[in-house]
């Protein structure tokens, strides 16, 4: 009798162990529950409250360089142009002979010449 006794103390002893333990689990995952429902909630107010940047469209972006490179180019290649046919204009045989005439004997028309040909 008094080895039943003790067996069924420590089989009650060790029920009501693992149901502390059980309790306490229990009690302790629904705390971590809470903790980490309200930091998603928080982070959900964080992350809705913060406005939205506007969508820049990257293809539209690229057209517009695009058009700007266009257009410096165009304007360099039109610059170029008028440097060489500037250059050409000076080196020419009718300006090279109206400037060694004004040079030698300045006129009026060796001057008119000069800007009709040379510039």
């Amino acid at each position: 009798m008094l080895v039943g006794s003790i067996a069924v103390g420590l089989w009650l002893g060790f029920m009501a162990i693992l149901i502390t333990c059980a309790l306490i689990y229990k009690v302790y995952e629904e705390q971590q529950i809470r903790q980490v429902n309200s930091a998603l909630r928080q982070m959900g107010e964080v992350f809705q409250t913060t406005p939205a940047r506007p969508q820049v469209d990257a293809s539209a972006q690229m057209f517009e360089q695009f058009n700007q490179n266009q257009a410096k180019r165009q304007r360099d290649q039109a610059e170029a142009q008028a440097q060489t046919a500037k250059e050409q204009r000076i080196t020419s045989p009718q300006c090279r002979f109206w400037m060694q005439q004004h040079t030698t004997a300045p006129t009026e028309k060796s001057q008119e010449s000069i800007q009709k040909y040379c510039e």
